[in-house]
């Protein structure tokens, strides 16, 4: 039995330190055929695991339907790779009255987080209640939903911006905190 992966046509074995491979040959039977199991399991799986395995075997024995036949089963392997969300504005920052602002996080993950997969809220210093944003006059997202631009900034902008973006693999959320002078 051999185990291999393309696109890399690697032939695994457990010696590479990233693979765990087992095979048990069920003999039990003294006059039908016997069985082999054989599992892979992909150690500290990441998204370079993500390929096509193949396990591929020769049956030796001299029967009446398979003489040294060749097998073989292929299975694909789709990582999730969690979000991973950072701010890349610093907070708490400062917002000047009257000019523009811009809030940025960057974003990671697979499958890659897709604008509609992101959430941008606003919780006021003032007691209102947590809000989602959306584009508006003075809201304006960009650079794949990452950014936001507030223009012109005005006092009750002050407060916790948050991001929240998920994919299969999850989700993550991160914050920044503006104050507006």
């Amino acid at each position: 039995v051999q185990w291999s992966r393309t696109p890399s046509s690697q032939i695994l074995s457990q010696e590479l330190g990233k693979f765990d491979i087992s095979t048990q040959i069920d003999d039990s039977s003294l006059t039908g055929p016997h069985s082999v199991t054989t599992r892979l399991i992909v150690l500290n799986l990441t998204i370079t695991d993500q390929e096509t395995y193949t396990c591929s075997g020769l049956n030796p024995l001299n029967t009446e339907n398979f003489i040294g036949a060749q097998s073989s089963a292929s299975a694909s392997l789709f990582v999730n790779v969690p979000p991973f969300v950072s701010a890349a504005t610093p907070s708490p920052s400062v917002a000047l009255w009257g000019r523009r602002f811009e809030l940025t996080f960057i974003i990671t993950g697979f499958p890659t987080i897709t604008p509609d997969n992101i959430t941008w809220e606003f919780l006021p210093d003032s007691e209102r209640d947590l809000e989602t944003l959306s584009s508006s006059d003075r809201h304006m997202f960009f650079d794949n939903r990452h950014s936001l631009r507030l223009n012109p900034v005005r006092l009750e902008d002050a407060g916790r911006y948050r991001l929240t973006a998920i994919n299969n693999g999850g989700t993550a959320t991160a914050y920044i905190d503006i104050s507006v002078l």
